[in-house]
């Protein structure tokens, strides 16, 4: 439970990166199951992925705030397994903080972006 009530502290992280998953989390699936054959389906489409892309944007803005205090998954684990995160998990999770975590970040904004863009210019194959 610790892990999971862990942001409670920073109502920034709560109304950035968890609303924002919420959102994203909800939207995706729908933009990609619901129909999108009539001029009101289309319209739907459009605003549920403009959620998306604020969502994609709020997801961005909160893991910057989990990066600025200092939030790191190494120590959910800590916390959850006390004394049992030896040197190579050590290691690990240090590459997952440092190195998986962002990129995964960049590749949210990236291809939120790039969505945006194809669906602007009309390149419906391009979009999905």
């Amino acid at each position: 439970a610790a892990v999971v009530r862990k942001h409670h502290k920073w109502p920034s992280i709560l109304a950035t990166h968890h609303l924002g998953a919420l959102v994203w989390s909800a939207g995706v699936p729908l933009q990609l199951v619901l129909p999108r054959d009539t001029p009101a389906q289309r319209a739907r489409h459009r605003v549920v992925g403009r959620a998306v892309l604020a969502a994609a944007a709020l997801l961005s803005l909160g893991f910057s705030r989990i990066l600025a205090k200092g939030l790191r998954a190494s120590d959910d684990y800590e916390r959850v397994f006390p004394g049992t995160l030896g040197p190579t998990s050590a290691r690990v999770y240090a590459f997952l903080d440092l190195r998986v975590v962002p990129a995964l970040g960049l590749w949210f904004v990236l291809t939120a972006m790039a969505a945006a863009r194809f669906a602007a210019d009309g390149q419906t194959a391009r979009h999905r």
